[in-house]
């Protein structure tokens, strides 16, 4: 059945001197992995995100880092318990991850194909997978598409293909999150929020929201009656949305707050269906600081995917989701 999915993260541990571009202690991993393995998690990912795979020298120093935080905490886990790392084996990276063979036909003259095949090589030298019992691929979007989903599918597929190719034996739970990453054009800054009817939202850059999506708004002055709730939006142009049925009236914002916009149910179905092509195990994760809301269109979209649903989701928590294979 479901189950709660345990990810350490890089605050938790201890690096010496706060240097975390170094190994954290021992001690904290250890300590960490026990807490870890005494909740019963069946899925247990470390998750440190500073050190540098730019270079191959870098990329190998950092192979060795993750063998030895993961062997120190396979001393604290039950043999039924799955370690791994997120998003390190392979190697996250969009733009090389579509550029498959496929998009041209000499592949040896193809610059898509030498980029594709340069993250290959740069997931060999970081190929820690002895170590690891579960491979947790990020598989994060960043921009909205529409039918066919072209990128959305060649992104998902490339990180399945790679962590099958890295570790053939291996539990493969990709991590996915039904919000747009915030490094793309669904999410960023918010300039104002207007005293309308419907209010109106300023962003500080381009957007690529369409109407009928639903974002969440947080931070800064944003109005406690519409922070971290889904909202129905209209857009306007590529820097102003209205929020349905959200009366400005009394609203005074001024500064420090944020949209992120949640995956439309076409293309986050791709994406499900994508993945149970390859595995019946994901990782769903949910941010922090959001009221969960259990009609959201994400989540109802969800259930009819997921063999059983968590008992409870709670924000900020990764849970496994068994996914009907496809």
């Amino acid at each position: 059945m479901a189950g709660e999915n345990n990810t350490i993260y890089q605050g938790g541990f201890t690096f010496p001197g706060g240097d975390t571009t170094q190994l954290p202690t021992q001690a904290s991993v250890e300590s960490l992995c026990a807490a870890a393995s005494a909740t019963g998690a069946p899925l247990i990912t470390l998750d440190i995100e500073s050190w540098d795979t730019s270079s191959s020298s870098a990329r190998a120093a950092t192979k060795t880092k993750w063998e030895t935080v993961l062997g120190w905490c396979r001393t604290q886990i039950t043999a039924s318990q799955e370690i791994g790392a997120y998003g390190e084996a392979p190697i996250r990276d969009y733009v090389r991850a579509i550029q498959t063979v496929n998009s041209c036909e000499d592949v040896e003259t193809c610059t898509g194909a030498q980029a594709y095949a340069e993250w290959q090589s740069h997931n060999d030298q970081m190929n820690f997978s002895a170590s690891a019992d579960a491979l947790y691929p990020s598989i994060y979007l960043f921009y909205y598409e529409q039918a066919p989903y072209t990128n959305t599918l060649a992104y998902a597929e490339a990180q399945l293909d790679e962590a099958e190719r890295l570790c053939p034996t291996c539990t493969i739970a990709p991590f996915i999150w039904p919000f747009f990453h915030e490094s793309g054009d669904m999410a960023g800054g918010i300039t104002s929020i207007s005293t309308a009817n419907p209010a109106v939202v300023d962003t500080d850059d381009t957007h690529n929201i369409e109407t009928g999506m639903t974002v969440y708004l947080t931070g800064g002055d944003v109005p406690a009656s519409i922070k971290n709730v889904p909202l129905r939006v209209t857009r306007i142009d590529s820097d102003e949305f209205s929020l349905d049925g959200v009366n400005g009236s009394g609203f005074s914002y001024t500064s420090g707050g944020s949209y992120q916009a949640t995956i439309p149910n076409g293309q986050w179905v791709k994406l499900l269906e994508r993945i149970g092509e390859h595995t019946n195990k994901a990782v769903l994760w949910g941010g922090s600081g959001i009221t969960w809301k259990s009609t959201v269109p994400w989540w109802e979209t969800t259930e009819k995917y997921i063999e059983c649903k968590p008992a409870t989701f709670n924000y900020g928590l990764s849970r496994e989701v068994r996914i009907r294979r496809q």
